[in-house]
């Protein structure tokens, strides 16, 4: 089994090839420059959404606990969501 077929597994929601595959490297890139103010830091997952044409760093546990809404980046980088608490005054998107 290759690279990116254990990727394409793990990333559900859609195909992903190697055009997504380069986006979601571009776009880790960019949160980890980004320092503190990243949206991806403490994701346990992240699953490709063709219908969004975006990725979304999920923060919930395994078992489904959550406390917060996915990030979602779209694969030109662009923040879609900046994610956040699911309950509360906190609503972040750009």
């Amino acid at each position: 089994m290759t690279a990116d077929s254990v990727l394409t597994q793990r990333l559900t929601g859609g195909t992903v090839g190697r055009k997504e595959l380069e986006a979601l490297i571009a776009i880790l890139r960019q949160q980890l420059d980004a320092g503190s103010d990243n949206v991806v830091v403490g994701s346990w997952s992240i699953t490709y959404s063709k219908d969004f044409n975006a990725f979304l760093f999920d923060k919930c546990e395994l078992g489904g606990y959550c406390e917060e809404r996915p990030s979602v980046i779209s694969v030109d980088g662009k923040i879609l969501d900046r994610g956040g608490p699911l309950l509360g005054d906190d609503v972040s998107h750009e």
